[in-house]
């Protein structure tokens, strides 16, 4: 969706074409590497594809693991099957979630690593992963090359990164108890 990458930056809302959650999956379709800083998310609400993760490898940090955000959704076919998604995903050793404790950034921000010759791209500010009638309310998020200020994005990220828990059992073990995953022998 984002083609042509020749810009330093470039701003979406709720009336950008193409909508927030086509560039968001059309830059993990072709990344190699994801890093996403996201504040609070609910992960049942995260509509991914499977062509969006084939490859990407995503380390996700979170303000908090909400728990109880999961088990609220895990109830409807629609959260189910993106819970399963994500215990795929999860499974197959490409994404990584930590959460920040107390830890803080804002606003959200993630670097997508693109194969040459598209390099590295930066999205700043409102982040979301589904349909923009499922989060609600407008939004706005700058989409940036400029090197300099993706380099600093990606300094901020593994500064965060080191500092927050490994929560990637925990989320397993509840997905597992959702039904999400298969339990393990």
């Amino acid at each position: 969706m984002v083609e042509a990458l020749n810009f330093d930056a470039i701003v979406l809302d709720e009336a950008s074409a193409p909508p927030l959650r086509l560039v968001i999956g059309s830059l993990l379709s072709r990344a190699r590497r994801a890093d996403v800083a996201i504040e609070h998310i609910r992960l049942a609400a995260v509509d991914l594809t499977a062509p969006e993760l084939r490859q990407v490898h995503c380390r996700l940090l979170m303000g908090h693991l909400d728990v109880e955000a999961l088990s609220d959704l895990a109830i409807a076919d629609q959260a189910a099957r993106r819970l399963r998604a994500i215990g795929d995903f999860l499974e197959s050793g490409r994404l990584e979630v930590r959460a920040a404790g107390l830890l803080r950034w804002r606003p959200d921000f993630s670097v997508f690593e693109l194969p040459p010759p598209h390099g590295v791209v930066a999205l700043v500010g409102a982040l979301y992963f589904s349909d923009a009638a499922v989060v609600g309310g407008p939004a706005l998020t700058c989409v940036i090359r400029a090197p300099a200020a993706v380099a600093r994005l990606q300094r901020r990220f593994a500064d965060l990164w080191v500092r927050a828990r490994d929560v990637g059992d925990v989320l397993r073990s509840e997905l597992t108890a959702l039904g999400a995953l298969d339990q393990q022998p």
